[in-house]
């Protein structure tokens, strides 16, 4: 069954056969700045409602989403870096949304449920004269995202890679074509 909370938070449901049930709370369209939830928190707990028997203290808290920000800069330079994608990722590495850093080399998330995340900075084909990044350096860093909070200056820097070039001949001297070179 389905209700909606009073406007004092407070629901009932009715009518039901003795049994084990679990409740999740959905804070709809007009709460979107909420995640959902369940009774006992993050996780379904099970509970039991016997023959006639009322039970009550069925709560539940929705958490407030927050979001996290931060800046693309050359690490040479110290100039922002515009138009480079942003990967957010869940503590374990899955990728759960991408943003592009604005003219100002600005980036954010929002509607982020409190938790553990990393972010990778990637470049595209069109400006490939930077390398990947994760905020923390050449390997992730996890930070956390409160209640609410906007976990600020989760800043990245980007550095050019080098360039090596070479000619490959035979012996006389004349260039081969279609050698792999790794």
């Amino acid at each position: 069954q389905t209700t909606t909370t009073d406007g004092n938070g407070n629901y009932t449901f009715s009518a039901f056969p003795a049994s084990t049930y679990e409740v999740a709370f959905n804070p709809g369209a007009a709460n979107g700045n909420y995640s959902s939830s369940y009774y006992g928190g993050n996780s379904p707990t099970a509970f039991q409602v016997g023959e006639g028997q009322t039970v009550s203290g069925i709560n539940g808290q929705l958490i407030t989403d927050g979001g996290v920000s931060g800046q693309l800069t050359d690490q040479a330079t110290g100039q922002v870096i515009s138009g480079i994608k942003v990967d957010l990722l869940s503590g374990t590495g899955t990728l759960l949304g991408q943003t592009t850093s604005d003219g100002g080399g600005n980036y954010s998330f929002t509607g982020i449920p409190p938790g553990t995340y990393e972010v990778v900075f990637n470049p595209s084909a069109s400006n490939a004269s930077w390398n990947s990044s994760y905020y923390g350096g050449a390997s992730p860093t996890q930070f956390a995202v409160s209640d609410g909070q906007t976990t600020q200056n989760i800043n990245g820097q980007l550095f050019t890679g080098g360039l090596i070039t070479g000619t490959v001949t035979d012996s006389a001297h004349h260039g081969i074509g279609g050698v792999y070179v790794q």
